[in-house]
């Protein structure tokens, strides 16, 4: 179950860096991720807390293996490039 979790929060956090990179002023772009960022890794606690679901200690550690291997994969093929 908190792999899952963790998927939504990648998700959550990929769909505010696409937002971000929308925007064209450098420091309102950098505020953006850094929200998108908090907002992904918040929304796991919140969820299952909301739903009272039990065992989601580990979605963290998830998040951050999927935030850094998406990071490596965009290194790698080029990709998300900001002006």
């Amino acid at each position: 179950m908190a792999f899952i979790f963790a998927i939504f929060a990648t998700i959550v956090t990929l769909i505010g860096f696409s937002f971000a990179r929308k925007i064209e002023s450098n420091i309102i772009s950098t505020l953006t991720k850094h929200a998108a960022l908090a907002v992904g890794f918040l929304s796991m606690p919140a969820i299952a807390h909301l739903f009272k679901i039990e065992g989601t200690q580990a979605a963290g550690g998830y998040w951050v293996y999927m935030m850094i291997g998406i990071w490596v994969l965009s290194k790698i093929f080029g990709g998300s490039r900001h002006r």
